[in-house]
């Protein structure tokens, strides 16, 4: 499926609240595929945002994003978690 229209169909879902949709949007936001081109910080913050969101409704992908900081898939590390990286 593209990556585009997976995008726009968890876009809709998110914004009704649908904690999957919230989820995978989020995952999509930090692989950056499907979504709009936005800075490192900023597509990491609207990851958090919509795993936040999400694990409010106690999506469990959601919560474990959030707790390791990293997305599920071990696909990029949060900054502060990377080798070298302080504050934290």
């Amino acid at each position: 499926r593209d990556a585009r229209a997976a995008a726009r169909y968890f876009t809709r879902a998110a914004l009704q609240g649908d904690p999957d949709g919230q989820y995978h949007l989020g995952l999509a936001y930090e692989s950056n595929e499907g979504v709009p081109r936005l800075t490192d910080g900023d597509r990491r913050a609207e990851a958090q945002r919509l795993w936040t969101l999400a694990a409010a409704q106690g999506h469990a992908g959601a919560r474990a994003a959030l707790r390791q900081g990293v997305d599920p898939f071990g696909w990029n590390a949060w900054p502060a978690r990377r080798p070298g990286a302080t504050g934290t």
